[in-house]
């Protein structure tokens, strides 16, 4: 530790003086792809350990590039008064070792990132960048929603014969991540989510870190009031997209959404110009906040062209809970006439649609020429990252102001009719895991000749084809014995009875001791034995007690709820693995070493080494909480070797196993 205050301490020293004496630091031209002088470090978990003990190892780290800690409610915080428990102080309610950082304009961005992987405490540092919206907007009105029902040619997304099957559940939520929502719209009012476990009094009743958020919230101005100032040309491109996803059908007023009731979660992450504040970190935390709260699905109407991993571990944090996350492939820029093949490197990328990850649903948009259909021009293409088609020009929708109806466009348009449709997926089966959701709109496209090797299906998106592929005749009967118990650091272990043999999947629910109505929380799919084993993984520095209930679904109807379980995650050092034993066999020059896992509550474990009697202890392989075998190849013949190992998690180690000596014979 000594040796780690110096090596930090060396480095300030050093940065200061380059920035004085040398000038390498100064600031150059900023790109517009980016925030200016600011940086998104991820710190290694396993370094820097326990972050309340260890919270001077952060703040020499940030002071050593000059840098301010932004929380995820915009405040500048200096590295000296920043305290890990305060939960405010956080730059990411997901990830609390992810750290945004704002330093001096004076200081040359890329050579601060150089400078920041340079440290053996961080795990990668990046720019903040910037994200684009991928609307084009539309002066020209039509009279009617062509996309959703469109005769005789039936180049449509065929939403009358869906909604004869469902017109969707006011239990499935939708977060919109976007410019905000007309929250007085009177076509979408009704269908705005309701945060049941905060109610408005001043205070933070949930404990999610935001006070009141009623109705989502605005993680550009840090309020609880998440409305869409994106008036210039009447854009209003959060309420479009809302529009389109859900607003209220069958109502007598304006129009119908893909999905007549839904619950519609606004969550601001660009300001009202769209140049600026659609950045990588905000994102982070509307994604964070979205699967907190219990969307199961983010409508992503935006991309951009860098590749980030912050964002794609916060996507995958998503992932991990089975929301699903429905994104534009993205227009060509202004400047350019034709979109671009995304898989050829060449050509460009867009993220999130490059990432292959299972929760991604990626959308291009199609429009209607003469009764023919086609890819949109400008729209982004790839026949593996892009999944399917659906209508993007000319959709009529909800705006602001004084027009409450106009044209809208481009990918923006396209990817919310697929987000409405899995809604109605969701609606009628709960419990379908984001991959199945996402299979299931695939496989039921439309071909498109136009599209041919341009997306995954080849097609446009038919909503009646994705529901009526749900299967189930009857009901599946209620899960029993749900039992919920630790695993490791950050893992509570489900188990229950399935009691059916014609599930799609299982919804799980999730509430603390904070919150009076449970919460959609994750997804299992369908499971051929008699027991299932689910993961939920939860943030142990909250130390919360969490109850569970599950049921299971099909399209014939949804089950009971199973009995309630609860469990936490004990807030201590791991215990001890015990039962330390191994063999070398024969003719092999390798130790085939096992043990006994006690701790519930570990993140990795060490197994050390040393020749038998004497020299250091050295650490040979860095495993798995789960881990309970290792085998050794760099055993030497003739040597008898001692081996011990110990669990970790960031609040420290156990005590040592039992050491056992092995003779490695020399044949």
């Amino acid at each position: 530790m000594l040796f780690s205050a110096f090596l930090v301490c060396c480095i300030i020293f050093i940065i200061r003086s380059n920035s004085k004496a040398t000038q390498t630091l100064q600031k150059g031209d900023e790109s517009q792809e980016y925030v200016p002088n600011e940086i998104l470090v991820k710190f290694k978990e396993y370094a820097v350990g326990d972050i309340v003990q260890n919270k001077w190892l952060v703040q020499n780290i940030v002071s050593s590039v000059q840098g301010k800690i932004k929380t995820y409610l915009n405040q500048e915080i200096s590295a000296l008064a920043w305290e890990p428990l305060t939960k405010t102080h956080r730059s990411f309610i997901g990830d609390p070792y992810l750290f945004h950082i704002k330093i001096p304009k004076e200081i040359d961005l890329d050579y601060a990132i150089w400078f920041l992987k340079m440290n053996p405490y961080v795990e990668y540092a990046e720019k903040n960048g910037l994200v684009h919206l991928d609307t084009i907007p539309n002066d020209d009105r039509f009279d009617e929603q062509w996309a959703l029902y469109n005769p005789p040619s039936r180049k449509d997304i065929h939403a009358p014969e869906a909604c004869d099957i469902s017109t969707g559940s006011s239990e499935v939520v939708v977060a919109v991540l976007d410019t905000g929502i007309d929250l007085d719209h009177l076509d979408l009012a009704a269908n705005i989510w309701t945060n049941p476990n905060d109610p408005a009094d001043g205070a933070d009743n949930d404990q999610n870190g935001f006070v009141d958020d009623i109705h989502g919230w605005d993680f550009i101005n840090s309020d609880n009031e998440p409305q869409d100032d994106n008036s210039a040309d009447n854009l209003y491109h959060g309420t479009s997209v809302s529009g389109i996803i859900g607003a209220v059908g069958n109502n007598g007023i304006g129009i119908s959404g893909v999905c007549w009731n839904v619950r519609i979660m606004p969550v601001k992450i660009f300001n009202a110009y769209l140049g600026y504040g659609g950045d990588i970190a905000t994102v982070i935390n509307g994604i964070d906040y979205a699967t907190m709260n219990g969307a199961f699905i983010i409508n992503a109407s935006w991309h951009f062209t860098d590749e980030y991993q912050s964002l794609k571990y916060a996507i995958s944090r998503a992932s991990l809970k089975n929301k699903l996350l429905v994104c534009a492939a993205g227009n060509a820029p202004f400047e350019l006439p034709n979109g671009w093949n995304i898989d050829d490197p060449s050509e460009g990328r867009s993220y999130p649609s490059n990432w292959t990850l299972d929760n991604i649903l990626s959308v291009l948009a199609t429009y209607l020429d003469d009764g023919n259909e086609y890819r949109l021009s400008y729209s982004h293409y790839g026949p593996i990252s892009v999944d399917i088609g659906a209508p993007g020009w000319n959709i009529l929708t909800t705006k602001g102001g004084e027009y409450p109806y106009l044209p809208f466009g481009a990918t923006s348009a396209a990817t919310p009719h697929v987000a409405g449709v899995a809604a109605l997926a969701l609606g009628i089966c709960p419990g379908l895991t984001s991959n199945r959701v996402k299979n299931f709109i695939i496989n039921g496209a439309d071909y498109v000749s136009d599209l041919n090797n341009k997306c995954v299906s080849e097609g446009r998106l038919n909503a009646y084809n994705v529901l009526n592929a749900l299967g189930g005749c009857t009901a599946p009967n209620a899960p029993s014995n749900l039992d919920a118990y630790p695993r490791a650091w950050n893992i509570i272990q489900l188990r229950w009875n399935d009691n059916s043999n014609n599930e799609l999947g299982f919804e799980i629910q999730r509430k603390d001791q904070y919150q009076t109505v449970f919460l959609h929380e994750n997804c299992a799919d369908s499971n051929p034995t008699s027991i299932v084993y689910p993961q939920d993984n939860v943030d142990t520095t909250k130390q919360r007690t969490y109850t569970y209930r599950v049921r299971a679904v099909n399209r014939a109807g949804i089950s009971p709820f199973s009995n309630t379980a609860s469990a936490s995650i004990p807030y201590t050092a791991p215990e001890a693995p015990t039962d330390l034993y191994g063999q070398s066999p024969t003719f092999y020059p390798l130790v085939d070493i096992y043990w006994s896992n006690m701790a519930v509550n570990a993140l990795y474990n060490f197994l050390e080494r040393r020749i038998a009697g004497y020299g250091p202890w050295e650490v040979i392989a860095t495993l798995s909480f789960n881990a309970d075998v290792y085998t050794d190849l760099n055993a030497l013949p003739g040597h008898t070797y001692e081996y011990r190992i110990r669990a970790w998690n960031p609040l420290g180690y156990s005590d040592y196993s039992n050491v056992i000596s092995i003779e490695v014979i020399n044949w």
